[in-house]
This record gives structure tokens, C-alpha cells and sequence, in this order.
């Protein structure tokens, strides 16, 4: 019998999703997805569909927050 995926490993945010859940614009956040190597990498769901893991972006607020 598999192992159930947890369902948060596959919750999506869309990019305005991400900007309310870190308190940033969207230049920002498309800022940040080029120039900053520490920041979770979106996936493309097709033509002008783009999502990150929230599993990545909380991770990433996790990370923030310790300060590493």
C-alpha cells in the first residue's frame, strides 16, 4: 500500500497568493525569483501559469525567521 502524499507538499500558491502571504508587491516577488538563490523556484503549469510549492514558501519564511 503507497504512503499518502501529505496534502500541503502539494498545495500551489499563485503569484498574487505569494505576495499576500509574504506582505510583498509583485515586482518583488519576480525580483526575488531572479536575483535571489535562497528563494523557493516556481513552477510553470503551462503558458502564463506560474505557482510555487507552499510547502518551498513556508520553508523559506522559516528560514527567514531564524535568520539563516
Amino acid at each position: 500500500m503507497p504512503n499518502p502524499v501529505h496534502p500541503q507538499s502539494i498545495l500551489l500558491a499563485r503569484p498574487k497568493d505569494v505576495c499576500l502571504m509574504l506582505g510583498i508587491a509583485a515586482p518583488t516577488l519576480w525580483r526575488w525569483t531572479r536575483q535571489r538563490a535562497e528563494f523557493p523556484r516556481p513552477i510553470k503549469l503551462g503558458q502564463g501559469t506560474t505557482a510555487w510549492r507552499v510547502s518551498d514558501l513556508e520553508a523559506f519564511i522559516e528560514r527567514q525567521a531564524r535568520g539563516a
